[in-house]
């Protein structure tokens, strides 16, 4: 009498990703296998530790692990899959306050904190994108600047206040 061993087949699971802090995400293991047990490590962060379907919130990447387990051979078979967590831009605008002495002179703004930025509103400004522009206004204006990291968008400002010349 022969005996035949059935290979558990290894699991496939989603894809990597990459998500916002403070966000979730599904992860999947097909295909599914009827009384199987789905393990899953590490366990925090995951909705459940076992199941085909968990939800992951992760603080930091992370990279999960779920070992199938065949409930009649107890052969086992594992996958993992990465997350990757993006911070939350933290825009900042230097310098944050700045005079000129006439509508002529210019400053230059730089933004950090984030991967792109917009700059607004337009006017007195050489380009509305770019972590630096330069700013010839007219009249005292505040300047804002969003930076985003594919995240969020995340704002800061600057005054530039225009002392006009005395005639």
């Amino acid at each position: 009498m022969g005996v035949n061993f059935v290979p558990i087949s290894y699991p496939v699971l989603s894809p990597p990703v990459t998500i916002c802090a403070g966000t979730t995400t599904s992860l999947t293991a097909s295909p599914f296998i009827s009384g199987a047990t789905y393990s899953w490590t590490p366990s925090a962060n995951l909705s459940s530790s076992t199941g085909s379907l968990v939800v992951a919130s992760p603080t930091v990447g992370t990279t999960y692990t779920c070992t199938v387990t065949d409930p009649v051979t107890t052969c086992r078979a594992a996958a993992s899959v990465s997350i990757t967590v993006d911070p939350l831009p933290s825009t900042t605008v230097s310098p944050t306050t700045g005079t000129i002495a006439c509508s002529s002179q210019s400053v230059t703004l730089t933004a950090g904190g984030a991967n792109t930025y917009s700059w607004s509103p337009s006017a007195g400004l050489n380009t509305t994108t770019g972590t630096s522009v330069i700013a010839t206004p007219t009249i005292t204006t505040i300047y804002t600047v969003t930076g985003n990291n594919n995240c969020a968008d995340v704002a800061a400002t600057t005054t530039i206040t225009v002392v006009p010349l005395i005639s």
